[in-house]
């Protein structure tokens, strides 16, 4: 029976702007079940996550809007630090396949960097790749044949890694 997959992307997502470019990389560490509701006993944790040009970090190379948008104009250093994924990497991290373009002037590559040498420090199976050109939000990239080669790097991911 295949694993079921939860994939995040400013394309294919329907979720809000927000949850689009943040969420899926704090869901693993918030989500948990409850051993009081039956419904919840079984963990929402994804079995691999899908980062495209990812807001990862609300303190290094912070991005303001999603800051804003979370948590308001004056968040405490403890909720930026709680927030940011890169200090919440834990053995139970999901395998994660991350792309970036290095000129991103939305967000910073930084982001995929750090995530990745998170994943790295605590042994989680991952692959970026950074591409050298395209602006933010390119999602597929079908105008753009050097980045849209991510799709078929994740497709040899996913089959490399039994998905």
């Amino acid at each position: 029976m295949a694993k079921p997959i939860l994939i995040w992307n400013d394309t294919l997502s329907e979720q809000k702007e927000l949850e689009k470019k943040y969420l899926p990389t704090i869901t693993p560490y918030l989500v948990k079940g409850k051993k009081n509701n039956p419904i919840e006993k079984i963990s929402s944790r994804p079995n691999l996550l899908i980062l495209c040009y990812p807001v990862i970090s609300f303190v290094n190379h912070p991005h303001q809007g999603c800051i804003k948008n979370l948590v308001g104009d004056n968040p405490s250093k403890e909720i930026l630090e709680f927030l940011s994924s890169e200090k919440n990497v834990k053995k139970d991290t999901p395998p994660c396949f991350i792309w970036h373009t290095q000129d991103d002037d939305v967000v910073s590559v930084f982001h995929s960097i750090s995530f990745a040498l998170s994943l790295k420090e605590r042994n989680i199976d991952f692959q970026l790749h950074i591409f050298d050109n395209g602006p933010h939000g390119l999602g597929l990239a079908e105008n753009n044949p050097s980045v849209s080669k991510w799709t078929l790097l994740c497709e040899d991911w996913l089959r490399e890694n039994n998905f």
